[in-house]
């Protein structure tokens, strides 16, 4: 009985329910912000969104969101080698969905970085490219994979070498460090939903998982908030027309046919997208 008191009791300091003042925000549930700074974000590491001002829709269900200020976050983490970085804030981003921090490096440079889980204010991050300046990354550091040890916990993967982090980006993933392969100059890593990929050996990643956990956890409640973010209400297949779905048609209700289909006619179900596999066979052959 302690453990789910505990447990239920970190949740609830984690997560914040909105007081029912409106109909529109009752239920609603958010992620907790007491630690993420409320004021305006640095003037000089922001720039004008890109969000379509002439009315064209972007694609079928999304429109135009409310405008924000982009953060310019240093995604490569080359710069500033070996030196330390004091977290000044934790920021919220309206365009990420984990949270974000200003670093001030002792060269009086500041840069945004993407917030690693448990981030906090006076801690310090080094951006590594070899071990002189400190024996073991810790969380937080930027390093290169050639570095780590096996089943490290690694996020803001590189795919392609100087391009910037594509992978594990999103608030609450990380991947694992399964297998080196120095002959192939390749590492396999784990993501959090069990996909295995090959990434290069020289590749820089950051350690720990992404901040803002919890995120999947909220409840939006209403459609305006949605639409407000840029997201438009998908409406059923089975709520159209022949012409418009091939799911729509019939009198009354139905349900959906015996082949779920999608708009354009293509197997909704049961066939498999992905054209590549990363197999035993394959990390077998590329040891050698």
């Amino acid at each position: 009985m302690t453990h789910l008191t505990s447990f239920f009791t970190y949740y609830v300091s984690v997560l914040s329910r909105t007081i029912a003042l409106t109909s529109g925000i009752r239920f609603m549930i958010t992620t907790n912000r007491f630690p993420v700074y409320s004021g305006t974000p640095n003037k000089y590491l922001t720039a004008s969104s890109n969000t379509i001002t002439s009315g064209q829709n972007i694609f079928r269900t999304q429109r135009k969101s409310n405008a924000y200020r982009l953060r310019k976050i240093d995604y490569k983490r080359r710069l500033n080698l070996g030196t330390c970085g004091t977290i000044r804030r934790i920021e919220y981003c309206p365009g990420h969905s984990c949270f974000i921090s200003l670093v001030l490096f002792k060269n009086n440079i500041i840069m945004y970085h993407l917030a690693y889980n448990g981030a906090t204010v006076f801690d310090e991050v080094y951006n590594l490219y070899n071990m002189a300046v400190r024996s073991t990354p810790r969380v937080g550091d930027s390093c290169i994979l050639r570095y780590l040890s096996i089943g490290a916990t690694i996020n803001n993967i590189e795919v392609r070498i100087s391009s910037g982090s594509q992978y594990l980006r999103a608030a609450g993933m990380y991947g694992i460090l399964l297998r080196k392969l120095p002959i192939s100059n390749l590492t396999l890593v784990r993501f959090r939903l069990r996909v295995r990929h090959l990434v290069s050996l020289d590749s820089v990643v950051t350690l720990g998982m992404c901040s803002n956990h919890l995120w999947r956890m909220r409840v939006d409640r209403t459609a305006g908030r949605s639409a407000r973010l840029g997201y438009k209400p998908i409406v059923r297949g089975v709520a159209k027309n022949p012409v418009d779905h091939p799911h729509g048609g019939g009198n009354g209700h139905k349900s959906k046919k015996a082949v779920p289909r999608t708009l354009w006619g293509k197997l909704l179900k049961w066939k498999k997208t992905r054209t590549h596999f990363i197999t035993k066979k394959t990390v077998e052959l590329l040891k050698y």
